[in-house]
């Protein structure tokens, strides 16, 4: 019997019913649960109730988890680079929980005919439970000027990782005068990425990502379903 109704489908039970206990025997029902909504701890009671009427009731508990995603960089520079040339530079995004998760870099190019200055690679993919994807990022300048762009990972019932990057694109008549430029950039970047407090931190990427993540999830993952499923089997004996 079923003790709350707005959980039905959540966890199922099969058999559900005409289950035969031989007199010295066990027989096994297999659960499987399925969560609706992450981060929410389920709880259902069934009854077992029998032909002579004795009756065994018993508890099912599940517990839908979300991913945790870590970049292994918040700030990468490019130092300056030459029109025509280009830079790359290396990062990890790393899944430290027991499911698996998608992400999308939301405001940066892609594709090998892209004209934008920084060209990541891969901008979406999935991580595995406990696994890392190393993403690739190239800085490829087409002005003479300082560049500084801060790219957000897009992940699935997650807070948006934010990654700082600058460089400088020059040729023989900037040369000098933008890298001094640079150098100053970078010293202030690297003010701005020291955390003073790391709970205050924390609470402001929440604050600051928390409207952009309700509006570009409902359109970026509206097909992308992460609930997963498993089974347990439960054992009666006779």
């Amino acid at each position: 019997e079923d003790a709350h109704n707005h959980l039905q489908n959540v966890f199922t039970l099969t058999p559900q019913n005409n289950l035969r206990v031989a007199a010295q025997t066990a027989a096994e029902i297999a659960v499987e649960f399925r969560p609706r909504t992450v981060g929410v701890n389920y709880t259902q009671h069934y009854i077992l109730a029998t032909q002579c009427g004795f009756k065994v009731r018993f508890e099912v508990r599940g517990t839908a988890e979300c991913a945790k995603i870590s970049a292994s960089e918040k700030f990468l520079s490019f130092a300056s680079v030459e029109l025509g040339q280009s830079k790359s530079a290396r990062f990890c995004l790393s899944n430290a929980s027991a499911v698996h998760s998608h992400f999308e870099f939301a405001n940066v190019g892609e594709s090998e005919l892209s004209h934008a200055a920084f060209v990541i690679t891969p901008k979406r993919g999935k991580i595995e439970a406990g696994q890392t994807v190393q993403i690739e990022v190239r800085f490829q300048p087409n002005h003479c000027m300082l560049y500084k762009k801060d790219i957000l990972c897009l992940i699935h019932h997650h807070i948006p990782l934010k990654v700082c990057l600058i460089g400088c694109g020059f040729d023989d008549k900037t040369k000098f005068g933008l890298q001094s430029q640079f150098e100053v950039l970078y010293e202030q970047v690297c003010r701005q990425l020291q955390p003073i407090n790391n709970a205050e931190t924390q609470n402001g990427e929440e604050l600051e990502f928390n409207n952009m993540r309700h509006a570009l999830f409902d359109t970026l993952f509206v097909t992308d379903s992460h609930v997963h499923c498993s089974s347990k089997i439960v054992q009666f004996e006779s």
